[in-house]
């Protein structure tokens, strides 16, 4: 007998951001193959935590918004920042340019 073949998923598809670069607001898109908790990281070009965010990430397609604030709500400096979104089965990176 033949068997189909099956696709495997793939865990995390990251679509990256829009508008980029950006003042006030971009959109990380990314889609997952699972729903769960997943995490979004913003570190500076020095590796500085800049924001930690808890995201409740859906099977599929997902966006997260980010507005230039760190973890406290203050607004941070233009620049270069690196972000990483952790969802169920795996991590993807990219890079955003805040302009001032």
């Amino acid at each position: 007998p033949v068997s189909a073949a099956r696709e495997t998923p793939t865990p995390l598809v990251l679509h990256g951001n829009a508008p980029n670069p950006f003042n006030p607001l971009t959109r990380i898109a990314f889609a997952s193959a699972a729903a769960g908790p997943g995490r979004l990281v913003v570190t500076d070009l020095a590796g500085r935590r800049v924001l930690v965010r808890g995201l409740d990430v859906a099977e599929g397609e997902n966006t997260v918004s980010w507005a230039g604030r760190d973890g406290d709500g203050r607004l941070v400096a233009g620049g270069v920042y690196l972000y990483t979104i952790t969802a169920p089965g795996g991590a993807a990176s990219g890079r955003m340019l805040l302009l001032k």
